[in-house]
């Protein structure tokens, strides 16, 4: 990170801080951003993140999927193609909390910049991925800078929002991934195949949902789709699938304060116990010690929480 980031991103700490002085979640007058505040680490996290950009001004964040490591941090950013399951690691104190900024992703928005983009539109690449971390540059650091500082006003946030919004969706399209990001939200080659799937898997998780039909919405044969999507995901269909509903009972647990068992048959789960098994080698705690854990680590009310 360059001094002169640097110097921004100390600069942006005041602004969070007086949007968001408490810990937990916060809620910003721009429905698209939220703020993060965390006082103590959270190690080996499961976490499900919506497609999204995370700009961290303090503390560290570390994405753990297949093997890899994504650092997320003050001197880089995240970005998430589409709704994805990982685990999470959290380095913060009472000292120097976590203080992060999640913005996500207004898709036809993006879509309408990369055809202004024209020349720079994205081609088949299988370098297209779901998950980037990007070292955070000045004019990325300078606009989430200005983003947040309207934040702190709401007229500014309504007139200026939208435009400084638009400037950090451009500002990640043409960023050092930046040809791997369009490549990916424009759904080229492979991954957009598997982007289908994966769409498929978030609306319909209730169902009885086989490989066969994921394979059929991806257009591939399904020894093709079970290997495309371990190498976009870092693990098979059915893992990916599990991970979704559990997180899903989790967040009806913590949001309506329903029971294991409740929340196991809207999900799709026929069996209580056979839920209760999978969420506790999952989260590794049984259902409800793990949403009165969450409620109370992140210090928000039932009726207020926000999926991760």
């Amino acid at each position: 990170m360059s001094g002169f980031t640097s110097i921004l991103t100390r600069k942006m700490i005041p602004a969070f801080l007086a949007l968001a002085p408490d810990e937990g979640y916060s809620r910003t007058c721009m429905k698209e951003v939220k703020l993060l505040r965390v006082n103590e680490p959270m190690p080996h996290t499961p976490v499900l993140y919506e497609p999204c950009i995370v700009i961290v001004l303090q503390g560290k964040k570390t994405a753990l999927m297949g093997g890899q490591a994504f650092i997320y941090d003050a001197g880089h950013y995240l970005v998430v193609s589409v709704p994805l399951p990982f685990t999470s690691q959290t380095t913060a104190s009472q000292e120097e909390p976590l203080l992060a900024m999640s913005v996500s992703l207004d898709v036809s928005l993006i879509a309408e910049l990369i055809i202004e983009m024209g020349e720079r539109a994205p081609t088949d690449n299988e370098n297209a991925g779901i998950l980037f971390s990007t070292p955070l540059r000045e004019e990325l650091a300078d606009t989430v800078y200005r983003l947040l500082t309207a934040l702190g006003n709401k007229e500014q946030a309504r007139i200026l929002g939208p435009g400084i919004l638009k400037e950090l969706y451009y500002r990640m399209l043409i960023d050092t991934q930046g040809a791997s990001i369009r490549a990916a939200l424009s759904g080229k080659g492979h991954f957009r195949q598997i982007a289908a799937a994966i769409r498929t898997m978030h609306t319909r998780f209730m169902d009885n949902i086989d490989i066969d039909l994921l394979a059929k919405v991806a257009g591939m044969s399904a020894p093709s789709f079970h290997r495309h999507f371990r190498a976009f995901t870092g693990t098979t269909p059915k893992q990916y699938l599990i991970s979704i509903r559990l997180h899903q009972a989790r967040f009806l647990m913590v949001k309506s304060n329903v029971t294991a068992s409740e929340a196991a048959l809207r999900v799709g789960y026929i069996s209580p116990t056979q839920f209760s098994r999978e969420f506790s080698r999952f989260f590794g705690c049984p259902p409800q010690k793990e949403a009165h854990r969450l409620r109370h680590l992140l210090k928000v009310k039932a009726e207020s929480y926000w999926p991760e």
